[in-house]
């Protein structure tokens, strides 16, 4: 069990965005054509992301001309060059089969607003931590404010 996961690191990306049901993203693929290669963008909604490790994937859906399209992509395959974040549905379950049935606005998904990847990825620059009691005294005393241990 261990050796296989011991294997499977080596085939892993590093650096995967934190996506979830609901995100709109562009997948940007390589296809080959003969002896060329390519990379072709597909942007869409992620229905779906299952599997662990070397083996998890995202399903992508997207509506083109009228006509609804999915793509399963495995998020560790080399045939994917790049996952582009575009932004963040409003969407309370993991897997959203409903869109499936929606067409028209009624497809369309709330967004939530002011949202980025990078907030999340770094909580130190997006908020700043609150300073413990301990060292809230500390300040104050050394900026020549009484501490409330002192009793002054």
């Amino acid at each position: 069990m261990y050796r296989l996961q011991d294997i499977e690191k080596d085939y892993q990306k590093t650096k995967l965005l934190p996506l979830k049901a609901g995100d709109q993203v562009r997948v940007h693929s390589r296809i080959t054509e003969g002896n060329r290669e390519r990379i072709q963008v597909y942007e869409g909604v992620v229905l779906r992301i299952h599997g662990s490790g070397t083996r998890k994937m995202m399903t992508v859906r997207k509506v083109s001309y009228g006509v609804a399209v999915e793509r399963i992509f495995p998020m560790h395959s080399p045939i994917v060059a790049q996952i582009e974040f575009v932004s963040r549905g409003k969407v309370r379950q993991s897997r959203i089969y409903y869109m499936r049935n929606r067409f028209g606005k009624k497809a369309r998904m709330e967004r939530e607003m002011n949202f980025s990847l990078e907030e999340k990825a770094s909580p130190e620059k997006a908020s700043p931590k609150k300073a413990s009691p301990e060292k809230a005294s500390a300040e104050k005393a050394s900026k020549g404010a009484p501490s409330e241990d002192s009793g002054e």
